[in-house]
């Protein structure tokens, strides 16, 4: 790769470009070699002397190439036509290879994920530009295209436990190009509909943050412990966070600690109200002071 004019790598801005191309150079390089070619491939002469860029150009030795020449069209998209390019090199390689290790910062590699820690939020789908991780569709699952992963680093900052870490390489297999399970787990369903609305791990690591242990009643009636009460009956539509106002056919599965218990009304005043309770009783007049 030459460069004239301008100097050098000193003028305004090329420091930091030539340090950035002569990085990925060195990865197409590692590639190349990697596959079994030999020689070198790619070198960065930056100068603003004609002559001595035709000097170092004419001292350059043949490196290895391909036998056959690739016949694919170039894309408008350059990630396409670079994979296009490294498919080619790969089908004529002297050595093929399945996988070549790469440096850091590389646009190629894999995402290793701590399933002890991971609980399956899916904030890394969400930040992933590339839809390299997608989810399980209707399954608490996390699965990884390969081919698709540019290793920008936005997953591994967006995980709150975490769990995600960046692992460069170069996958040649068809493995590659395929949705990958990185991560499966117990779907966690609603006590009282049944329908899954989380993941075991994640409603478990919840309420081992809570201040003190929860319980529910599930569909077979099991018994709530002795300190917990239910509050004012309210619907459950089965829908995360809803709740619906059905009547005398209304439930609940939620719980709260006796010591937060409002002060039991008698059951005369819960069918006449409060005020029409209260009305009931004949308040004494108070007595004048002499």
């Amino acid at each position: 790769m030459a460069r004239p004019g301008r100097g050098a790598r000193d003028a305004e801005g090329g420091a930091e470009y030539g340090d950035a191309l002569e990085k990925q150079m060195g990865f197409a390089e590692t590639i190349a070699n990697g596959l079994g070619y030999g020689g070198t491939h790619f070198r960065f002469l930056a100068t603003g002397e004609h002559a001595v860029l035709e000097k170092e150009i004419w001292t350059l030795a043949p490196a290895a190439s391909v036998a056959k020449p690739a016949t694919y069209n170039l894309s408008p998209e350059k990630r396409t036509t670079l994979d296009f390019a490294i498919d080619h090199l790969a089908k004529q390689a002297p050595k093929p290879q399945e996988e070549i290790k790469l440096g850091a910062g590389a646009p190629y590699g894999q995402v290793l994920v701590d399933k002890q820690t991971c609980t399956l939020c899916m904030a890394c789908v969400g930040a992933c530009p590339e839809s390299a991780l997608v989810d399980g569709r209707d399954q608490p699952m996390l699965k990884f295209i390969e081919r698709n992963c540019v290793q920008c680093g936005l997953c591994e900052k967006t995980c709150p436990e975490n769990a995600i870490t960046l692992a460069p390489r170069l996958l040649l297999a068809a493995q590659a190009k395929q949705e990958v399970m990185l991560n499966e787990a117990v779907p966690y369903n609603c006590v009282r509909c049944g329908k899954p609305f989380g993941t075991r791990q994640m409603v478990d690591n919840m309420l081992g943050k809570a201040h003190r242990p929860l319980d529910v009643r599930g569909r077979r009636g099991a018994e709530a412990p002795p300190d917990v009460r239910r509050l004012p009956r309210r619907g459950h539509d089965g829908k995360q966070g809803r709740d619906q106002h059905l009547g005398r056919k209304t439930v609940s599965a939620t719980l709260t600690p006796l010591k937060f218990q409002p002060p039991e009304v008698p059951r005369m005043a819960r069918a006449l109200g409060t005020t029409r309770y209260l009305r009931g009783f004949s308040i004494p007049a108070p007595t004048p002071r002499c």
